[in-house]
């Protein structure tokens, strides 16, 4: 929505402000309108764009298709993790999980024993400078768990976890949460920040088939590295 401060010929000092939607210096009569910008529609439209933004690099994050095993840009070996160097940030991934890429990931890590397991890690420019001026840990944690109930064939969705976490030059929000689909379920370990107001959205994703069930096993397996590579994420002060 723009708001249009209009004023009168020279005779007319008195200024009205209306909210429509015609071209910018639209003429009528004898008022004159320019457009002007609103603060607070400025805030709610860079609301609206990090809810879409967060809806979108979520789907991204967990698909499986058209990955390709890399060598990281830099990395330093420990015993149990690697370091992974991007351009903002840091992050280490675990131990029998291959540096990947695909179309719209800034950098993906996909385990290399079991389909379905990988950490991702997307972007979008936004217009907000932080995810609390979008809404706090809870409210943020109710549209993820929205926008994951619109996705087609999914059942159920179940909060396990939320929390503010510091990501080192960023404050952000951290998300654990299950979503039961017709296709199985998924295990999801993820963070949201922002940073020079570029979101960022780095999601773990254990994925289990109607066959390769999620038992306690699996998940005493493979979540505590998960968690361990997502919490590494840190951004590089600049």
């Amino acid at each position: 929505m723009i708001s249009y401060t209009c004023r009168g010929g020279a005779a007319a000092d008195t200024r009205h402000t209306v909210v429509n939607t015609v071209p910018f210096s639209v003429r009528s009569g004898r008022w004159a309108c320019a457009a002007v910008r609103d603060p607070e529609n400025d805030l709610e439209d860079g609301r609206r764009a990090f809810l879409l933004s967060l809806a979108s690099l979520a789907s991204l994050a967990s698909l499986e298709s058209s990955v390709k095993a890399t060598r990281p840009a830099y990395a330093v070996e420990s015993a149990d993790l690697t370091e992974y160097a991007g351009s903002t940030y840091t992050i280490s991934y675990p131990a029998g999980y291959a540096v990947s890429s695909k179309a719209g990931a800034d950098a993906l890590f996909t385990s290399e024993s079991r389909r379905g397991v990988n950490i991702g890690i997307t972007r979008l420019p936004v217009r907000i400078a932080s995810v609390m001026e979008y809404g706090s840990v809870e409210e943020v944690g109710q549209r993820v768990l929205d926008a994951e109930k619109q996705k087609d064939g999914t059942l159920r969705v179940a909060m396990m976890g939320e929390r503010a976490v510091s990501l080192g030059a960023s404050e952000g929000y951290e998300y654990e949460y299950e979503v039961e689909t017709t296709r199985g379920t998924k295990h999801i370990v993820s963070r949201v920040a922002i940073k020079d107001k570029q979101l960022y959205v780095i999601t773990g994703t254990l994925s289990c088939g109607k066959v390769d069930a999620c038992d306690a096993g699996f998940l005493a397996a493979e979540l505590g590295p998960m968690k361990m590579s997502v919490d590494s994420f840190r951004f590089i002060s600049s």
